[in-house]
């Protein structure tokens, strides 16, 4: 991908527009409804767009080409979050709160590797860890008005999900990253609070201002 470019939404379009040089912009077409989120793979070469609407598609393209590789429609009503694995091999697409459905996608075929149901509550962010097993174990979190950590075994089609305990700490969370290692998942909250959660146990361990 081109260092010297930047992507960003406009409505249905994702806009295409070089940092140096004015007037320059190209138009990635995909979508009938303002585009509500983006992901970029850890390479720069994919990128993930989703929408809300009837037609709550999300679209893969190929950032050197500028072409949509897949439209993806299994999601309603809206797409509220979406995330690349490390390895780029699966994408992975939360649906907004009237949909409450969770899809592990394969980016080479834009098949469905599995599917969940995510909790009833507002999925805002996800985020995968940095750490994958065997090839085919994969790890992420959901974070809205709870911090979900999933695992997936990619080549079985699994996927399931554990909330993690917070007491009577209440947050929404708006953003997830998790540690170098994949130990701890890192949530920003709406109040600017920053909670850590063991990824392993699901508990959380600090919560700081």
């Amino acid at each position: 991908t081109d260092p010297k470019r930047v992507y960003y939404l406009a409505g249905s379009n994702v806009v295409s527009a070089p940092l140096l040089t004015a007037g320059q912009q190209a138009f990635l077409r995909g979508h009938d409804s303002d585009v509500t989120c983006m992901a970029v793979s850890q390479s720069g070469r994919l990128m993930a767009t989703g929408q809300n609407g009837v037609n709550a598609d999300v679209c893969v393209w190929d950032l050197q080409t500028g072409e949509l590789l897949h439209r993806l429609s299994e999601h309603d009503e809206g797409i509220a979050a979406l995330a690349f694995s490390p390895d780029e091999r699966l994408l992975v697409s939360c649906g907004v709160a009237a949909d409450q459905k969770i899809f592990l996608w394969d980016t080479e075929t834009g098949c469905i590797v599995a599917n969940g149901k995510c909790a009833p509550e507002d999925c805002r962010a996800v985020a995968f860890s940095p750490v994958v097993q065997g090839g085919r174990h994969y790890t992420f979190a959901t974070a809205g008005s709870d911090v979900v950590v999933w695992g997936c075994d990619a080549v079985r089609g699994l996927v399931g999900g554990q909330k993690c305990g917070v007491g009577h700490t209440k947050r929404v969370y708006c953003s997830a990253v998790f540690s170098a290692d994949g130990a701890m998942v890192y949530c920003g909250s709406t109040s600017g609070d920053v909670a850590s959660f063991t990824a392993g146990g699901c508990v959380l361990r600090t919560l700081a201002q």
